[in-house]
């Protein structure tokens, strides 16, 4: 929100509180190391003098959400996105497709339940047809496209590529 309302300075200042409320935490579950993998890259736009050492946590901080729950769609769609943002002459890009084919493939909670966290699958779908798109490879995006509008008609992540795969 800050990010987006032009406040920088804020915007990494409330980064920062967020990864410091869950890093120290004990028994961290799945969801826990996913959510600090996610708040940790995003960061880096805001520490570019730390990129490689904050890389490297999420990395490990995914790992872990994977090796306690290797179903989390969440932290196949961290993974991915961390890969997608990562320069290509870092080594981005390379596993985004991977990850976000498995993360459409899951469902959004084991037990359906209100107050667990259900997000993920959407934004698999917008990402992956994001990918498609800047790597032109238009039937897999016009495939992603229509089965991403197809689970989530309301969705305005993935209708904005509509308009992109016209005549594709």
């Amino acid at each position: 929100f800050h990010l987006q309302e032009k406040n920088k300075k804020v915007s990494a200042s409330e980064i920062c509180k967020a990864i410091e409320l869950i890093k120290p935490m004990k028994n961290k579950n799945s969801e826990d190391y996913t959510i600090l993998a996610m708040l940790q890259s995003f960061s880096i736009q805001f520490q570019m003098i730390n990129a490689t050492s904050i890389a490297a946590e999420v990395s490990k901080n995914l790992k872990n959400a994977l090796e306690l729950d290797p179903n989390n769609i969440r932290a196949h769609y961290v993974f991915a996105s961390n890969d997608f943002y990562t320069p290509k002459k870092y080594g981005g890009g390379k596993k985004v497709e991977a990850y976000l084919l498995k993360a459409i493939t899951l469902p959004p909670q084991k037990i359906s339940n209100d107050y667990l966290p259900s997000w993920g699958k959407e934004e698999s779908y917008e990402m992956l047809v994001n990918y498609y798109i800047q790597n032109e490879k238009w039937k897999p995006a016009k495939q992603y496209y229509q089965e991403g509008m197809k689970a989530f008609p309301q969705s305005h992540l993935i209708n904005q590529y509509g308009p992109q795969l016209v005549d594709k």
